[in-house]
């Protein structure tokens, strides 16, 4: 009886669940993937941004804005640099 009841109170949001650091974590994870994805768009395949965009939009509504409009800034420029160079050729 007595586990049930821990199990209940920490589903519903108690100061034991831990559903914070997974957040984190997985705002870790979108804003190292998007800063590897925006380098990979300028650098070698200039499609990956749009994912950097992605990721950038993510950490922009969860955690930080600065960081996240930065990542989804350097993701989009790249992107969109390439298609103006492909379009000029």
């Amino acid at each position: 009886m007595g586990s049930s009841d821990s199990g209940a109170a920490m589903a519903d949001g108690s100061p034991l669940s831990d559903s914070g650091s997974g957040e984190d974590r997985n705002m870790r994870r979108y804003m190292w993937g998007g800063i590897i994805a925006a380098l990979i768009s300028w650098l070698i395949v200039p499609v990956v941004g749009l994912v950097a965009v992605y990721c950038g939009w993510v950490v922009y509504q969860h955690k930080d804005r600065l960081q996240g409009g930065l990542i989804a800034g350097v993701g989009g420029v790249g992107v969109l640099t390439w298609v103006v160079y492909l379009l000029t050729m």
